[in-house]
């Protein structure tokens, strides 16, 4: 790496230091993007990403964020992180890892993708509190969410899944659509009775003045 610059020795604090700002920026990259493909792109036009995300590890949360080491070593949240991915490439197993509760999902990504080989844009995240058996799916729509927004504490497990990102959208796509097809399906149904009831009023209501115009007959 780079020794000297201008003349002068860079330190290991400065290296760091630069290396981190230079992890918030593509961090920051990455989240800006607006579909799988930018991603992609935009990651591969940073080859020492991946060197720097598991150099740092755990402070990954903290840098992107440009956090202090007394403000992390006081709002760190001990994590089971376990992969679920079939795909080959993905190493399967769990590690428990200590992170700022102000992690963004879109830096715990990156830590996954260091840790189990699941690329970041086609990862899923769960999150599954002690004892719950059921976990809930995080990150979907806002990639900038803290482990904080999402109440994370001390033995939270977060399962990191794998999907095509081109499949994932078409069944959100479908589910759209099935949405809409059982509103409008509701929506007739609605209409259908209250045509009925209207109907049923309106004879209900000729029967009555019929019933009061009968003894003006007599």
């Amino acid at each position: 790496g780079l020794t000297q610059l201008n003349g002068a020795d860079v330190k290991q604090r400065e290296r760091r230091d630069a290396e981190l700002r230079y992890l918030q920026n593509v961090v920051a990259e990455l989240e800006e993007a607006t579909d799988s493909e930018a991603r992609d792109a935009a990651a591969a036009s940073h080859p020492r990403l991946r060197e720097l995300t598991a150099r740092y590890g755990e402070v990954l949360g903290s840098a992107v964020r440009g956090e202090g080491s007394a403000a992390m070593a006081s709002s760190l949240v001990e994590l089971k992180l376990t992969c679920v991915a079939a795909s080959a490439s993905a190493k399967m197993g769990s590690q428990v890892k200590k992170l700022p509760r102000s992690t963004p999902l879109g830096a715990l990504r990156l830590l996954c993708d260091k840790l189990f080989k699941v690329r970041v844009t086609h990862q899923v995240l769960f999150l599954r509190a002690p004892g719950d058996p059921l976990p809930e799916e995080v990150g979907a729509d806002d990639d900038s969410r803290s482990l904080q927004f999402f109440g994370v504490q001390d033995g939270y497990e977060v399962l990191v899944d794998e999907c095509d990102p081109a499949a994932r959208a078409a069944a959100a796509e479908e589910a759209r659509r099935k949405a809409a097809a059982e509103h409008e399906e509701r929506l007739a149904e609605q209409l259908k009775t209250a045509d009925v009831l209207q109907a049923e009023f309106t004879r209900s209501l000729g029967l009555a003045q019929d019933a009061q115009a009968a003894p003006a007959l007599l």
